[in-house]
């Protein structure tokens, strides 16, 4: 009797630990932002079968792809946000007044920051000869202004100029030498974009200038 006793319960309990089940969370799914997903796995006497859920594959890639358009949105306002104001000048020498008759020609590439408190430049000339010194004017097309801002020199001999001459160089307010167009960078980014500023280089045989070129948006 106590035998037949034991072996039904050891049978209850046999067959109680064939049917049992368990549920192990899948923490790697934490971090795709799925919340409390786990699966669930049952243990028979003839079969181990897992249960996922059916949309999970669904799931995750739509969140995936919401994060990624999200991150996307926030990546491109925040370009736009902290994005520089640029400037340009095309600089010849029949805008100089008077005219002047030369191969030498320039360009310079002005880069404003968002707080109007620093410009980077970079200026080029071509088939410059004796290039002594370079600067912004204040003034319109047409008309000579002061300088308020140095962007070269002085070499007082002149240098033979054909590439990229001043690079990585940087104006703040204390770079500002007379105040026709205002006293601080602020000012003076307002009269670029009226168009009363302009870029001029000089030389030893033109020392009023060889080639200028009025100072404007990047885009116009």
């Amino acid at each position: 009797m106590s035998r037949r006793a034991t072996g039904r319960r050891g049978g209850r309990r046999s067959r109680r630990a064939r049917h049992r089940t368990f549920t192990e969370p899948t923490s790697r799914l934490g971090g795709l932002g799925v919340r409390g997903s786990s699966r669930t796995a049952t243990h028979s006497r003839h079969a181990y079968v897992e249960v996922l859920p059916m949309r999970l594959g669904a799931v995750l890639k739509s969140k995936v792809l919401l994060t990624v358009c999200v991150l996307a949105a926030g990546l491109g306002m925040a370009g736009v946000a902290g994005a520089d104001e640029l400037f340009k000048a095309t600089l010849t020498g029949d805008q100089e007044v008077p005219p002047v008759v030369t191969d030498t020609s320039g360009k310079a590439f002005f880069s404003l920051n968002k707080d109007e408190t620093a410009i980077d430049f970079q200026l080029h000339v071509s088939d410059g000869v004796r290039i002594t010194q370079s600067h912004i004017h204040c003034a319109p097309a047409g008309v000579n202004g002061p300088i308020i801002i140095f962007l070269g020199g002085l070499h007082a001999a002149g240098l033979d100029i054909d590439g990229k001459w001043v690079s990585n160089a940087t104006i703040t307010n204390t770079s500002i030498i007379n105040t026709a167009c205002g006293a601080t960078l602020a000012a003076i980014a307002q009269q670029m974009r009226n168009g009363n500023t302009y870029a001029n280089v000089h030389s030893v045989a033109h020392p009023g200038g060889v080639i200028r070129g009025q100072i404007a948006p990047a885009g116009d």
